[in-house]
């Protein structure tokens, strides 16, 4: 249908004309609002014939819909700003009212109708109204005056509070119900609502909002609430009127019948007089077990228990009842846990007894293990008591199913009364499936779509599109638990197949998928866009293969007859020892360490680890063991002995990489070269750079002789383009891993100390270590740091952190609720936006953790001064579209604390393998 739409020739040409006229003082300015209103419509609608094009013929993954969307954005500047969050049904309304109005100046089908023309051919009707609007007949009584009226009507609005189902919903909002009236006469008024006609595209706004008058702000509504997939409106229309009105009838007697015998089953269900209530058979089964019930002290061998030897009166209350006496007496004032035995009044010496025949209670330890049980009772009225109860129980639950039964049929009959062959002509089928998690104020959205051709659901959630079961769209859409539920349902007519399935053209054969029906502008544009792309894909691939090659290149830089140390090309021709241009162009002074807690921006800064651990003592070592050399034959040869001499350890310790919890990586920059396999001249310059900051106490002259020709080579040599860049970029490699170890390090550091505050100095430093990592992310394993280590550690410190938020935020004093809302803001919701937008199942579930454990404190009573806070951090939580704020860079170690870092790392490891938190596989 859009794609179909023919624009105005001059619809560009409009806005200059436009502008002119609000500059003119005598123009209307109803009439420029308007003009410019169908010029901001019809270039929606131009840019939106290209997006569904692009999205047709495009052999691109996605397309931009940047252009439609800032005309969207637009139209909402004046209603609380564009990144303020929008009414969804206000939204859809502007929409569909946009794409009205352009649908005015479609030049391919003859003037639309005016307002009031009846008798309207198809050809000449706006389409909007038949694929979105439909028509209803109100009809009733108006204080004694009947009345009729036909009302058009977009998104069809329906209550969710007290309905269980979507017909329930809807049979409320058209049956015969009564409507308020402006005088108030005792005349009653009442309507009911009649679909006259439905349009192809029904959709039913599901008012999920209410104001709650108590605390004066929107409530949320999460009420259960189904839908079904496939729905039949004919007993909503106005052609089945009389026969629908009959069934009313017999459902609204059906509905006083299950409401008399749901109230007589509630008798039963809950009995009683008082605030406790219980289900009447239980009540009985309860008095036949203590009517069957027996005590130590109530066994029939303990039934007659004097009080002393000397009351020999006493009378035996065995196996008769209690005297009327006894039993009218009233309650003693004080309480014990044993009951006191029933004594005849002919007793007078009960104070008199001796000590020793008083009993006594006992203590708490010496207290018998009973249950309560009748005391006085015969066998005879034993037996008469348990077969009343048990006939009784036994009745009760007769009773109790019948009425069940009863219910249960009644329910059918009433589910089937609309069940007629005659009442499926008008079948729906669900579409759409719109969905919110929040609350009232703030919210995220997401969708389900079917696709009709392969009969599945998938869920449009920002960026993520991802195939879902119609049992997770159901847990998520219906309500009752949590805080998602649908607000809105598309029904598409199933007639209408076109609308959601590809159709061929019986006369041209063409299908509605394919380009042929398309006008020439568009199939221009389609055709325009893929010879761009074809020619942005060939330059991308003829630059990956001069990448490549000129990688490759750098790498086998000698030749046969060419030797290549560090830069210098020296040719051995016959004759000839002249030597050529230097490949590198004199480089900065090396510098030896630098400072972590500074910004890393020089090339050189890369060499962090290069004179801090092994190397330093080794580079010394050759230097010091190489000084006849330096006398006989000179220092440059005895520079290059050392130099390969010192390749060749490294090497070996790559080899020998035995031990889990070390990384070699950290101890020299070469070993991190040569693990990648860098380019030679790339090795080979990091040794150099070695030699040059060489420091040890046993160096001599001679040793600092060779120390200096190393560093006079480094200022020598000279580096083409491609080179120095192919150098800058392993330097910036390892830089960044080193800085990731140093972050990570400090990290865990934290972690484990395992307290409350440290939490939040810890997030900043992992979170950084895996901005650092994730920028390895598509290279060798072997550049980075654990993927799956780093990400781990990650998440354990955001949920501990927020643990300790939600303990603040739970605490009674308002002090520790707003720290606790400071630490969210600062820190969880931006580390948050970075797992949100993960592609680890991990992260993600996580992120779906916190979120939902903040929206349980919903319903919970906050005071002033935090609730707008508690409102904004949740807002951020649950709409994660806008920018996310950064977490600021924690500072670094300093330079003297760094020259171990290989060591630290190690001892970071063996912290966490001996602690709860394993390493997870990689």
């Amino acid at each position: 249908m859009v794609l179909n739409f023919v624009p105005p020739a001059n619809i560009h040409a409009q806005q200059p004309a436009q502008n002119a006229a609000s500059t003119n003082p005598s123009t209307n300015p109803s009439t420029a609002s308007t003009e410019v209103r169908e010029h901001r419509n019809l270039l929606f609608m131009s840019e939106l014939r290209a997006l569904f094009a692009l999205m047709l013929g495009t052999k691109r993954k996605y397309v931009d819909p940047s252009k439609a969307v800032e005309i969207l954005k637009g139209a909402f500047i004046n209603s609380g700003g564009v990144n303020s969050q929008q009414d969804v049904s206000e939204f859809t309304h502007k929409l569909l009212e946009w794409l009205e109005d352009a649908f005015k100046s479609d030049c391919s089908r003859p003037p639309s109708p005016q307002a009031g023309e009846e008798g309207v051919e198809a050809s000449r009707r706006n389409p909007m109204l038949d694929l979105f609007y439909g028509q209803f007949k109100a009809e009733g009584i108006n204080e004694g005056k009947v009345f009729t009226n036909q009302e058009t009507f977009g998104q069809y609005p329906l209550q969710i509070s007290g309905y269980e189902d979507l017909h329930e919903s809807i049979e409320a909002s058209m049956s015969h119900r009564e409507i308020e009236t402006v005088n108030h006469t005792s005349e009653k008024s009442a309507q009911e609502h009649w679909f006259t006609r439905l349009p192809h595209i029904l959709t039913f706004e599901l008012s999920r909002f209410h104001f709650n008058q108590i605390i004066g702000r929107p409530e949320k509504i999460h009420n259960r609430f189904i839908f079904p997939r496939v729905l039949y409106m004919d007993r909503y229309m106005e052609c089945n009127q009389a026969a629908i009105r009959m069934k009313r009838t017999d459902v609204h007697e059906l509905i006083q019948q299950l409401d008399m015998l749901q109230f007589k089953l509630e008798r039963y269900l809950n009995y009683g007089s008082g605030s406790k209530r219980f289900p009447l058979q239980d009540v009985l089964q309860y008095a036949l077990e203590f009517a069957h019930s027996t005590s130590p002290e109530n066994s029939p061998r303990q039934r007659h228990v004097p009080l002393s030897s000397n009351n020999s009166n006493i009378q035996d209350v065995e196996m008769t009842s209690p005297p009327r006496s006894l039993t009218s007496s009233p309650p003693s004032s004080g309480f014990s846990p044993y009951p006191k035995p029933l004594v005849s009044t002919v007793v007078t010496d009960v104070a008199m007894a001796s000590p020793s025949s008083v009993p006594t209670s006992p203590g708490p330890s010496a207290l018998p293990e009973t249950t309560p049980s009748p005391r006085h009772i015969t066998d005879t009225e034993l037996d008469i008591l348990q077969a009343c109860l048990r006939r009784w129980r036994t009745e009760v639950e007769a009773d109790v199913r019948d009425l069940q039964e009863r219910i249960a049929t009644l329910k059918d009959l009433k589910d089937t009364v609309y069940v007629d062959e005659h009442l499926m002509n008008n079948e729906y089928h669900l579409h759409a499936v719109l969905v919110h998690e929040g609350q009232a104020s703030a919210g995220h959205y997401w969708a389900y779509i079917l696709n009709h051709r392969r009969n599945v659901w998938l869920k449009f959630n920002d960026i993520s599109v991802t195939e879902v079961a119609w049992e997770d769209l159901e847990r998520e859409s219906v309500g009752g638990s949590g805080n998602v539920s649908a607000y809105c349902l598309m029904y598409v007519d199933a007639k209408r197949r076109d609308l959601f399935e590809e159709q061929e053209d019986e006369e041209t054969g063409c299908s509605s998928l394919s380009l042929d029906p398309l006008a020439d502008e568009l199939k221009q544009l389609v055709s325009e866009d893929n010879q761009c792309f074809e020619s942005e894909m060939k330059q991308w691939d003829e630059n990956k293969d001069k990448r490549a090659t000129r990688a490759a290149n750098a790498s086998t830089s000698t030749k046969e007859d060419e030797v290549v140390f560090l830069g210098e090309r020296t040719s051995l021709a016959s004759g000839g020892g002249a030597k050529t241009r230097p490949l590198m162009q004199p480089s900065s002074p090396v510098v030896p360490v630098f400072p972590l807690d500074q910004a890393l921006t020089s090339p050189q800064e890369a060499m962090v680890s290069s004179q801090c651990t092994t190397s330093d003592h080794a580079t010394s070592t050759h230097v010091s063991s190489l000084g006849d050399i330096i006398s006989e034959r000179g220092a440059e040869e005895a520079l290059e002995k050392a130099c390969t001499a010192e390749q060749e350890r490294l090497q070996g310790l790559l080899s020998n990489e035995l031990y889990p919890k070390r990384d070699v990586r950290l101890e020299n920059p070469v070993l991190y070269f040569l693990k990648n396999k860098a380019p030679r001249l790339i090795v080979q310059r990091a040794i150099l750079e070695q030699f040059a900051a060489a420091k040890g106490e046993n160096m001599g002259v001679r040793c600092q002789s060779l120390r200096t020709m190393a560093q006079r080579k480094l200022e020598s040599q000279t580096m083409e383009d491609l080179e120095r860049k192919i150098h800058t970029c392993w330097q910036e490699e390892y830089n960044n891993f080193c800085k990731a170890n140093a972050f990570f390090i400090q990290g865990i550091k934290l972690f484990f100390q395992q307290e409350a505050y440290v939490y939040q100095e810890a997030l900043p430093y992992f979170v950084h270590a895996c901005k650092l990592n994730d920028k390895f992310i598509g290279e060798k394993a072997e550049k980075a740091m654990d993927f799956n280590m780093v990400a781990h550690f990650r998440r354990q410190c955001l949920l501990q952190l927020n643990a300790v938020c939600t303990s603040q935020f739970e605490s009674l004093e308002d002090h520790e609720a707003l720290q606790g809302l400071e630490i969210m803001n600062d820190l969880v919701v931006p580390c948050l936006s970075l797992l949100t937008g993960s592609n680890v199942a991990e992260d993600t579930a996580v992120a779906e953790e916190i979120r939902g454990g903040w929206c349980c404190y919903l319903g919970r009573d906050v005071s002033g001064k935090l609730q707008d806070k508690f409102q904004d951090i949740l807002s951020k939580l649950l709409d994660m579209s806008a920018e996310p704020a950064s977490i600021r860079v924690p500072p670094l170690i300093h330079k003297h604390k760094m020259e171990n870092l290989s060591q630290k790392f190690t001892l970071a490891m063996g912290t966490i393998h001996t602690s709860d938190q394993p390493v997870p596989n990689t």
